[in-house]
């Protein structure tokens, strides 16, 4: 700023600047004491939304069919003794050490659960018909207090029950249900579309139904309600079901490497997720023994096939061991060795003692002497042996090289011969061993008490709708507050 400027004051704000900013009316903050206010003002509209709230979710928990956790727990002990082998018993190389977690996966296979659910027919499903939505709880109400209605409208509003022991179908009628309804004590109807012809079966004897280009089959074990009353009978593809067991299993290692499994299963029915868990340990239990005995047997099979060449091969060994032996004379190359070199040294020193006596004797007599000549044969006789001998001890080494071969081609046949037959009669051992590194230590039994809690769920209910209840009371306060500050 320059000293000759000279200050002025601002510019007033015109008014219409001023309304270019205006926010409108301000709202004021709640207080606490407000908070309390609006609360006992519309404690009416809290109570009905809570009890609103509470009473759908008392109904939902009504309604809502109780679930139940069954519990098996496995014992998968060391897993080296399964790890890949040699037919001679040797570790593969590379192979690691198995965990407990991995027999989960063969735990949720189809050879697991698939043999399992076509054990207890868990493709085939028979209820009776319940009214839609309430039916369920209702007959559920109803048989645990033992009140036994009527069957109206053909659906199920007590204890009702079914059994089918059978039900086979054609493909293009799997997932189809079938309408069955009770006669009287003995006989029912069989429906197999809506519209169709009704077929009439017996309790406890086979029904078989012509459909199209194929047939039904169907056994009744059981049939328990009043007459009038409707079943719901079908066959699921066991592909499906086997799908919805596997995806149900929640299985889990109790602890870091303790190799204990727990499988657990959820279900509304106790005693078909306990039956489902003992029948998928009872077959866990049957493959894994069976994979050891089938392993057991096919590599003792081979090792079978294999022992007459083995001894054959030994028998060649032995023979030419003993054949070479006996064309050298050689029963034992280091005593025959011994006495050579003992007979040469002997005949060497007589060698020399003749040559010493036909020195001496050469002095006193002629070349022509007759004891001088008797020495001289004797000389040569010596020196002969001596050659033999030196031609002997010259041959051993070679006659014992050979034998040393043969000796350890004998031995290399005959250790391979013992190590198959030995692990023949091992693989025979453990063919006919029950044991496993894997038992069930308990058994899935039948749970009492539902998972869930219906009190859980009413409580929450109540605090739900508390809380929608408050937010709806400032909701219409605020709603009130705006439009008094808003201008007419």
């Amino acid at each position: 700023m320059g000293k000759n400027e000279i200050l002025t004051p601002e510019a007033a704000p015109s008014p219409t600047q001023l309304d270019r900013y205006d926010s409108g009316p301000a709202l004021a903050p709640f207080r606490l004491g407000e908070h309390v206010g609006v609360m006992v003002r519309h404690r009416l509209f809290i109570a009905l939304v809570t009890l609103s709230v509470a009473a759908l979710g008392t109904l939902y928990a009504l309604a809502r069919p109780p679930s139940y956790t069954a519990n098996l727990l496995i014992e998968v002990t060391d897993m080296r003794s399964s790890e890949p082998r040699t037919l001679l018993g040797h570790a593969t190389p590379g192979s690691a050490y198995k965990r407990a977690m991995s027999e989960a996966e063969l735990l949720r296979s189809r050879a697991i659960i698939g043999v399992a659910a076509a054990r207890l027919r868990l493709d085939v499903v028979a209820e009776p018909r319940y009214f839609p939505a309430i039916g369920k709880p209702l007959a559920r109400w109803n048989a645990r207090h033992g009140v036994a209605p009527e069957s109206y409208g053909g659906y199920a509003w007590g204890a009702e029950g079914i059994q089918v022991g059978e039900l086979a179908v054609p493909p293009d009628l799997l997932d189809q249900p079938f309408v069955l309804t009770r006669l009287d004590r003995e006989r029912y109807t069989l429906r197999i579309a809506d519209g169709g012809r009704a077929f009439v079966g017996r309790v406890g004897s086979p029904l078989v139904a012509a459909q199209g280009g194929g047939s039904v089959r169907l056994t009744v074990d059981a049939l328990e309600g009043a007459p009038g009353a409707t079943y719901l009978v079908a066959r699921r593809p066991l592909a499906a079901v086997i799908e919805e067991i596997g995806a149900a299993l929640d299985i889990a290692e109790l602890g870091k490497d303790t190799g204990v499994l727990s499988v657990r299963l959820e279900g509304a029915e106790p005693r078909r997720i306990a039956a489902v868990l003992n029948e998928i340990g009872n077959v866990y239990m049957e493959h894994v023994r069976s994979q050891k005995a089938s392993e057991s047997t096919g590599s003792m099979d081979v090792l079978r096939a294999r022992l007459p060449a083995l001894r054959q091969r030994v028998a060649a060994a032995e023979e030419r061991y003993e054949s070479y032996r006996r064309q050298h004379g050689a029963a034992d190359v280091a005593e025959d060795t011994r006495l050579a070199l003992g007979r040469l040294s002997a005949t060497r020193e007589q060698l020399a003692q003749l040559q010493r006596r036909r020195a001496e004797l050469g002095v006193r007599f002629g070349d022509r002497h007759p004891e001088l000549l008797a020495l001289d044969r004797q000389l040569d006789g010596a020196r002969q042996e001596i050659a033999g001998l030196e031609a002997e001890t010259g041959r051993l080494p070679a006659v014992a090289t050979e034998l040393e071969r043969l000796v350890r081609d004998l031995k290399a046949e005959t250790d391979l011969y013992n190590s198959v037959l030995r692990r023949t009669e091992e693989l025979d051992v453990d063919a006919g061993d029950r044991s496993s590194n894997v038992r069930i230590v308990d058994e899935a039994v039948a749970p009492t008490k539902p998972a869930g809690s219906r009190k859980a769920i009413v409580a929450l209910s109540i605090v739900l709708g508390l809380f929608f209840g408050t937010c709806g009371a400032f909701f219409l306060t605020l709603r009130q507050r705006l439009r008094q500050q808003l201008p007419a």
